[in-house]
């Protein structure tokens, strides 16, 4: 079993090779030292290759964890068409995210946007901050989050893509560098 996390540390960092790690710490039994010496090999991947999969984020969302969250540096919260849309986690209420330091909203996600600007803070190593689509009813938060102490910590902050179409959205400025 440690020949399999041995492979996956050794390969290309990716969200695949991530998952394929995490399960085979979780069939090796999670020992709390194997995690531990998990996340020290893990240090030179990029955050973003540690992302958790929409199921993860529902499953905690429904009280379930997992031991490898520890790993986790990124979170993707968009499901695909059909699914629901997650809640936002609050790093106090679910302390499995506090390590979390790259997070992609779901496209048109009020319910992600919405408490956003509050629970920005709460994340202290968050770098990199995703919108998957902006709608007009997105404008306030939007403008309560970009005010906030967070942004000026951010490396990376994408509010439109190419393919996003913002025609019907108020202008968004940035007063700080």
């Amino acid at each position: 079993m440690h020949d399999e996390i041995g492979r996956a540390l050794r390969g290309t960092p990716n969200p695949w090779a991530f998952r394929a790690l995490c399960a085979a710490v979780m069939r090796a039994g999670a020992d709390p030292e194997l995690v531990a010496w998990c996340e020290e090999q893990l240090r030179s991947w990029p955050d973003a290759t540690r992302r958790v999969p929409y199921s993860w984020v529902a499953a905690l969302e429904a009280g379930l964890t997992k031991p490898v969250w520890r790993l986790v540096r990124s979170l993707d919260l968009g499901g695909r068409a059909g699914m629901r849309v997650l809640g936002l986690p609050d790093p106090l209420a679910t302390p499995e995210v506090r390590a979390v330091t790259d997070l992609r909203l779901a496209p048109f996600a009020f319910r992600q946007t919405m408490p956003l600007p509050e629970v920005a803070e709460r994340w202290e190593g968050l770098r990199s901050v995703e919108f998957g689509g902006l709608m007009p009813f997105d404008a306030e938060p939007l403008a309560r989050f970009l005010a906030g102490e967070v942004v000026t910590r951010l490396d990376s902050l994408v509010l439109v893509r190419a393919k996003d179409d913002l025609r019907d959205f108020p202008p968004v400025r940035i007063d700080r560098p």
